[in-house]
């Protein structure tokens, strides 16, 4: 018997007797995301210690109940059976209901057995299918400079070592990626995780099943399996929530959603969402104007001293010089860069703390905006102060053991090499002792007189995302997620408390659930053109990295999508005016936006739909202005030669250029240079009709 639940753009089908998830319909286009067989339920992960692999596999238990009504239904499974055959006393209760987020799967699990839960997977697909016509199927997940794709059809690499797994795999999380797109010819399916406050990491694992054709080219779509079956992509939601004894655990909603369009379109349904639940920012005023940076390391542990807080001064008079507005200083603390975290006092090799502040007094009297460079998330396992108390507040693993990792090397070759690098323990963000101390460094930090910081590798816990250890007070295990945010909220109350309230808290390519706790982001150009963040929080701060001689790529990118320039020459560690063609075509861009600025910087993004050009080497972006509703074009080309291009509806529109800033009637064929961009204007009188 099937049963049928049936909302505006999705229908769903489960089998009446199993529960499993048979049907997934896109009622926009027809696409039957779920193809015949192998239908699945839920997937229980029950580690026994003469077993670690166990499973409860929902296809091998019948429901205890199903209840199905008009808009949603709820199953609900009970004394669950393990791959050894053992009755376990545990309870799942899966449901699904519509809403305007779409499909949205739930469920609690109780667990009154012996055994830890380590995770389930629910909603889970059985076997994804292609919609008709289209050959090629993609998974996109957010990551540090924007989206990455990655192929489910017709290749599929493993993003694991092949030992590790019996089928090939692929696998994102929350919350550096709240959300998943699957995306084929012209449509896709947003899965999103809505919780605003997740306590457990939540991942899309999808399986290969049972194996590619080929390990070099990857392909599958031309094999079969010794079954006589075509090879298939399973995927589920994984969550992973380590549920003990006695406990239960409401799980975070998955919503499903069919969409039209790119992954652009794909997007909308997380930021709808977004725009109601996550709180607004502290941002200040001279944050959200169009500006550029500059980044300068003052000293490394691996080099030693390169500029002294007296040189500031006369720094800031070259940035004023050439337009930069603001400064990101690192390696200005005790040590060097990276040298003795999480101490944040200044070095005397450089200076000394009054010095120091009176560099800053003097560079924010040019017009400097000073931001501080400082990390929070690690501890140096070489100093006494680690081995007498920090380490009682590092983050541990299951086992007991300190996590920790080879550090970051600088500028010599034995350490480069990894010989010789500041081992750091990975500090345990759910301990308010940990917290306490960094809040301390904070202090030290709001004494300097500067406008910011910015928290370098805000979330990044190397993979070691939970603590174990139960002397720190939070539950085991305990998500660093929480304490992440914990620590941001509290940093954010010191600077009101110090009179700071219009203090910058800054961090390093900050996902879309950190962002509401944090002023600006700070990214390095990974060559990434499907910057999702700015199509959610289309006037957020983001400021990017431009270092190389002249940088066109990242400066274009700047262009396209609305976000700052840090110049940094030498890798942040020259003077500003070192790569003199890196700032003349920087400065070019601001000035262009400068001039035209409700049309490139009061603006937000939309889906290109019709009017990118289908031409190799063009990138392209779409904006609308706040203030008039215009539309602007950019175009940028990423290769070495020139490019001629007619894009489509835009035959009255003008362009300007990078080059040529008046604003011109377009010719028939637009011609932009090598590494270069075209603006194009929507005219005002396509408004006023």
């Amino acid at each position: 018997m099937a049963l049928t639940l049936k909302g505006a753009s999705t229908q769903l089908c489960f089998d009446g007797e199993t529960g499993a998830l048979t049907g997934f319909t896109s009622l926009l286009t027809g696409w039957d995301f779920l193809g015949a067989g192998h239908s699945l339920s839920f997937e229980l992960s029950v580690p026994r210690e003469d077993f670690p692999g166990n499973t409860v596999q929902g296809s091998a238990n019948r429901p205890k109940s199903i209840n199905a009504q008009s808009d949603y239904i709820e199953i609900i499974w009970d004394k669950l059976t393990d791959e050894t055959g053992e009755v376990l006393d545990i309870e799942f209760r899966a449901r699904v209901t519509f809403t305007a987020e779409g499909a949205v799967f739930g469920g609690r699990l109780t667990n009154r057995s012996e055994y830890v839960i380590e995770h389930v997977a629910y909603p889970c697909f059985g076997r994804l299918e292609r919609p008709a016509g289209s050959e090629e199927l993609d998974m996109m997940v957010s990551a540090y400079s924007g989206m990455w794709k990655t192929p489910l059809y017709p290749t599929f690499a493993t993003m694991s070592g092949y030992w590790s797994s019996l089928y090939p795999l692929k696998y994102n999380g929350s919350p550096e990626s709240p959300y998943m797109l699957i995306q084929a010819c012209g449509e896709g399916m947003y899965f999103g995780r809505h919780d605003a406050c997740p306590d457990y990491r939540l991942a899309y694992f999808s399986y290969l099943v049972p194996e590619v054709r080929d390990s070099h080219t990857f392909r599958y779509d031309r094999a079969t399996a010794p079954s006589g079956e075509r090879p298939y992509v399973k995927l589920g939601a994984y969550h992973l929530v380590f549920l003990g004894q006695g406990s239960e655990k409401e799980l975070s909603c998955v919503s499903a959603e069919p969409y039209i369009g790119t992954w652009q379109n794909g997007l909308e349904h997380f930021s709808a969402w977004a725009a109601r639940a996550l709180p607004a920012p502290v941002i200040p005023q001279w944050a959200k104007e169009l500006h550029s940076w500059c980044q300068l390391q003052m000293s490394s542990y691996g080099y030693g001293v390169r500029y002294r807080y007296a040189e500031l001064p006369a720094i800031g008079r070259e940035l004023i010089k050439h337009g930069v507005k603001a400064i990101q200083i690192t390696g200005w603390t005790k040590g060097g860069m990276d040298g003795e975290l999480p101490c944040h006092d200044t070095d005397p090799r450089l200076g000394t703390h009054d010095e120091f502040r009176q560099a800053i007094t003097e560079l924010e009297e040019m017009g400097i905006r000073v931001v501080l460079y400082c990390k929070f998330v690690f501890a140096d396992m070489r100093t006494r102060r680690f081995s007498e108390e920090y380490v009682k507040y590092a983050s541990r693993d299951v086992y007991g053991l300190v996590h920790s990792f080879g550090g970051y090397p600088y500028d010599r070759p034995a350490m480069i090499s990894g010989m010789n690098a500041h081992r750091l323990a990975i500090m345990c963000m759910n301990d308010a002792r940990w917290r306490k101390a960094c809040l301390e460094q904070l202090k030290t930090i709001l004494s300097l007189g500067a406008s910011g910081l910015l928290f370098d590798e805000t979330f990044s816990h190397c993979a070691c995302e939970y603590c174990f250890d139960a002397s720190h007070g939070h539950p085991v295990p305990a998500y660093s997620f929480v304490g992440d945010i914990a620590l941001a909220r509290e940093m954010r109350q010191l600077c009101e408390d110090m009179g700071r309230g219009d203090f910058l808290l800054g961090g390093e390519a900050l996902p879309a659930l950190y962002r509401p706790f944090y002023g600006l982001s700070y990214f390095r150009f990974m060559g990434n053109d499907m910057p999702d963040y700015r199509y959610i929080d289309p006037e957020y701060p983001m400021l990017c990295t431009a270092k190389a001689l002249e940088d066109r790529s990242p400066l274009n990118f700047c262009l396209m999508y609305r976000t700052l320039i840090s110049y940094e020459p030498h890798h942040f560690k020259g003077r500003i005016a070192d790569f003199p063609l890196l700032l003349e075509y920087g400065t070019r861009i601001d000035a262009l936006r400068s001039r035209y600025i409700d049309r490139l910087w009061h603006v937000r993004m939309i889906p290109t739909g019709g009017y990118a050009p289908e031409k190799s080497g063009i990138c392209a972006s779409l904006m609308v202005s706040v203030k008039s509703g215009l539309k602007t074009l950019v175009l940028v080309n990423v290769t070495e030669e020139e490019i001629c291009v007619s894009p489509p509806h835009t035959g009255s529109w003008t362009v300007a250029t990078p080059e040529d800033s008046e604003e011109r009637a377009r010719d028939a064929l637009i011609r932009i240079p090598p590494l270069s961009a075209a603006v194009l204007f929507e005219p005002r009188a396509s408004r006023q009709e």
